[in-house]
């Protein structure tokens, strides 16, 4: 009696036109993800200015806005990569373009703030607050955190300032005040804001300029 041997299937070769449609179809998939990494780092450079003017600070150490415009950097360059992906070298090349100048100009925004910072408890309460100088050729404004989690998050306030050349911490003095249950915050010997124990807030103080 004959032994009937099973068929051995031999997959089917595929052609040049569709090895070339495959590698166009897997290029479009990865330009896709690119993209949607992309849009996802505008949305997180858009929520860290959102928590700011909402009163919370994201990575309080760094300079201002540091962490939004590495945030749209990366995205110009997973757009690049993205026009690279679906050959769109002329296109790709002008993102990539852009993408150095911003680069640069990440770095040039932070050292030219050159923040100044001061950590220290407050007067009469069991507080940590972050006092930062940021000056730049046209103003200065003083960021005050109060970390929540160390080095990454925190209550945040910003006031405006006029500094003098003098070292930040020469330029800042804080003081209990019984009387009103409130912490006296002193720049340059002028009174400029209070922190209320009530409401665990600081209030600007208006000056003279």
């Amino acid at each position: 009696m004959p032994v009937q041997t099973e068929e051995q299937v031999v997959p089917e070769e595929l052609t040049e036109e569709e090895l070339e449609a495959e590698d166009e179809r897997k290029a479009q998939r990865f330009g896709r993800c690119c993209l949607a990494a992309a849009v996802c780092m505008v949305l997180l450079g858009v929520d860290f200015v959102l928590a700011e003017q909402a009163g919370i600070g994201i990575g309080y150490l760094l300079p201002p806005y540091s962490l939004t415009l590495g945030c749209l950097t990366a995205s110009c360059l997973l757009l690049m990569v993205t026009l690279f992906a679906v050959r769109k070298n002329t296109l790709a090349m002008l993102i990539m373009i852009i993408s150095v100048w911003m680069g640069i100009f990440t770095w040039g925004i932070c050292r030219v703030q050159e923040p100044a910072t001061v950590v220290t408890k407050l007067p009469g309460m069991d507080k940590t607050m972050v006092f930062t100088l940021v000056s730049t050729p046209g103003s200065a404004v003083m960021r005050i955190d109060e970390p929540i989690l160390g080095g990454v998050l925190s209550r945040h306030w910003k006031i405006p300032v006029h500094a003098k050349n003098l070292p930040f911490d020469e330029q800042i003095s804080l003081m209990w005040n019984e009387a009103g249950q409130e912490v006296q915050l002193y720049f340059n010997d002028k009174l400029w804001s209070v922190y209320r124990a009530e409401t665990g807030q600081w209030a600007a103080v208006v000056v003279d300029p």
